[in-house]
């Protein structure tokens, strides 16, 4: 099993786990380098669109199957903000109301350029299921 994270783990891992620094845009593996890729919550830090279908595409070109998950723009309660109704809001008010109006501010206290750019980097999608064979 390969691990790929943008930062390094001071964890002990097995023997049959390996641990990569990179990035999932581009990613330093040959093409279908593996059977199965997974990707758990990934997707919707990229930004925007462009990177997201980079992403997509790159981790089309390392496995012939894979599964990306990612929360859903249309589930009402914003999982990395753990609150209701947030991400409906245009994001120059999300900016304003992610640090004291949300569970995750209020849990966290994140200062506010923290907060900035959690909003700037999420990018949640709409649901929709693909599947490859």
């Amino acid at each position: 099993m390969t691990i790929v994270n943008l930062y390094s783990s001071q964890l002990y891992l097995p023997e049959n786990i390996t641990w990569v620094v990179g990035n999932g845009k581009k990613l330093p593996f040959e093409n279908m380098a593996f059977d199965l890729a997974f990707s758990n919550s990934v997707i919707e830090h990229l930004y925007n669109w462009e990177s997201q279908l980079e992403f997509a595409n790159e981790i089309q070109r390392i496995a012939p199957k894979y599964f990306v998950q990612t929360p859903s723009k249309i589930f009402p309660v914003e999982t990395h903000f753990l609150t209701p109704l947030i991400h409906y809001l245009p994001k120059n008010i999300q900016k304003n109301l992610v640090r004291n109006f949300t569970v995750w501010g209020m849990i966290t206290r994140p200062n506010q350029e923290y907060c900035q750019k959690m909003v700037a980097e999420l990018k949640l999608l709409n649901s929709q299921i693909a599947l490859k064979n």
